[in-house]
């Protein structure tokens, strides 16, 4: 039985929304051992070592390389910063919700610069989106001293979400002269070459405990997992970027990509 294009879509992104799903527990394990610049590192290392053999043949012109540069700076390097940085002063409950502040940013950003528009349904969903963020990321203790340290996490995992809400506007642009795979290799390059120089200069120590390596392991697999579905997603309805966004975390009713 042939399955309609729009099913497999919205299959695609209920398969990466599961995979994603896995990531604040899986990372708030890493994070407790490992240096955020350490997993951001190795979790677009290690995939993109596998998927080496994607780029035989790829021809990127010349006005992509721009575009490219931005989703690899602020989707593979700002992105993770912020998200594992976040993590380590917040809750992994508070990082499940706040991701979902990645849908509402994506919709933004399509709105502004690729002229999309969305149901005046999906505007209202949006906009619980938006009140949702602002109750879980400051909790409404305006005042209290003890919280600071939450409430700068959670700005953090919206700076993420704002940064991956870029990378999905620019991918879906790229996505139509780029395919699938050897997009997500770059990204994942740019991503790994951009981290490897920063444990240089910073001098930070490339270190995994023995017990944790398994969950990194994993953690880099469903990233690439939730990234690969993602894209498809993408290039199968480039017009509706905003779809993405909100199909994207249902596990917020679940959560930078990028690597």
């Amino acid at each position: 039985m042939k399955i309609p294009e729009r099913t497999r879509g919205y299959l695609a992104i209920v398969v990466a929304a599961i995979l994603f799903g896995v990531w604040p527990s899986l990372s708030k394990l890493v994070v407790n051992e490992v240096h955020p610049f350490v997993i951001s590192f190795l979790i677009q290392f290690i995939p993109a070592i596998a998927l080496l053999p994607s780029l035989r043949r790829l021809r990127v012109a010349r006005s992509d390389w721009k575009l490219l540069a931005l989703s690899g700076f602020i989707g593979a390097v700002l992105g993770p910063i912020a998200y594992f940085y976040g993590l380590e002063r917040t809750t992994a409950s508070n990082s499940v919700f706040l991701s979902n502040s990645e849908s509402l940013f994506t919709m933004l950003f399509a709105y502004a610069f690729l002229g999309e528009r969305a149901t005046r349904r999906e505007y209202v969903a949006l906009g619980g989106i938006a009140v949702g963020a602002f109750i879980v990321a400051t909790q409404l203790r305006f005042g209290d001293v003890q919280f600071a340290q939450f409430l700068i996490g959670n700005l953090m995992l919206i700076g993420a979400a704002v940064c991956w809400g870029v990378s999905n506007t620019t991918s879906t642009v790229l996505l139509r002269r780029i395919p699938i795979v050897p997009l997500l290799e770059v990204q994942l390059l740019f991503g790994a070459a951009a981290f490897a120089a920063i444990l240089v200069v910073s001098g930070t120590p490339v270190t995994v405990p023995v017990p944790i390596l398994p969950v990194l392991i994993l953690l880099a697999v469903s990233a690439v997992g939730v990234f690969s579905v993602l894209l498809f997603y993408l290039s199968r309805k480039p017009s509706r970027t905003e779809a993405t966004g909100e199909t994207l975390k249902p596990e917020a009713s679940d959560g930078p990509d990028s690597p």
